[in-house]
């Protein structure tokens, strides 16, 4: 991550005394709540950024179940897709299609969450976070086309579609990301500046990435005025404090699960 740290093949450990946190501590929120936020074995305080990221991301995966997989698809364009509905429906007896949809979104909203704080803490997006979702979305459009057209594409036509979509998501919100900049920070440049735009055109084209094109105007629309909000109240305090990538993972969850009202024309 930004600090050339691996969250795959190392475990979990204190950054002060660097001793590994014990699997029965490393549970999400309990862990923090029984250890009262300090370290088992320096007795360090862990921040409570830790606790709260995993409690909200806890409540986003489970509002998404709910709207979308216990649904059946429900908040989907053209959705339901399947008739089936409620956890033991839907889960029980495996709805791949639905389930893949569902995994899929969830694999978005964690990588934004990351890319927020990533960003909100003023460090560059690492490569590794820009390779893997890269290598998601050209492989899941084009391997499993569903998660973007919502319907049946075995016709050789609609083969690609998915990849299609994806492409322009990606290039349409990463795109008006520059545009949106260039009229905030009007007559500001500096290379600082320009990384920062990087990161937030990033974060947008894999948010475009995952979603493709369909509907994510409404999308834009809503990040657009609750980054001008941000912006306005960093104006107003004088200092860069908040990073207008944060609003982008509670719009991101509130227009998938209204999705389907969002392409209503």
């Amino acid at each position: 991550m930004p600090l050339g740290l691996s969250v795959v093949w190392k475990p979990s450990h204190c950054p002060n005394c660097k001793h590994s946190i014990r699997g029965y501590d490393n549970v999400p929120v309990l862990g923090w709540l029984w250890l009262r936020g300090r370290c088992r074995d320096c007795r360090e305080p862990i921040a409570p950024r830790y606790a709260i990221v995993e409690a909200v991301m806890g409540l986003a995966f489970f509002a998404l179940a709910y709207t979308e997989l216990f649904s059946g698809g429900a908040n989907l364009p053209g959705g339901p897709i399947t008739n089936f509905s409620g956890a033991l429906e839907v889960v029980w007896d495996p709805q791949w299609q639905i389930i893949g949809i569902y995994m899929y979104h969830c694999t978005l909203l964690s990588l934004l969450m990351s890319l927020v704080l990533i960003g909100q803490d003023k460090q560059r997006i690492p490569l590794s976070i820009v390779l893997f979702a890269t290598a998601m979305i050209t492989t899941c459009s084009i391997k499993f086309p569903y998660l973007y057209t919502m319907a049946d594409t075995s016709d050789d036509h609609l083969k690609y579609l998915g990849f299609v979509k994806a492409v322009a998501g990606a290039l349409v919100l990463s795109w008006f990301s520059w545009i949106v900049l260039a009229v905030l920070l009007v007559r500001k440049t500096s290379q600082k500046l320009f990384n920062y735009g990087a990161s937030i055109a990033i974060a947008l084209a894999i948010t475009g990435g995952f979603l493709g094109i369909e509907g994510t105007w409404a999308l834009l629309v809503f990040w657009v005025i609750a980054s001008f909000v941000i912006f306005l109240k960093n104006k107003s305090i004088g200092a860069h404090t908040y990073s207008i990538l944060i609003p982008l993972w509670p719009v991101t969850l509130v227009f998938l699960i209204f999705w389907r009202l969002c392409t209503k024309s």
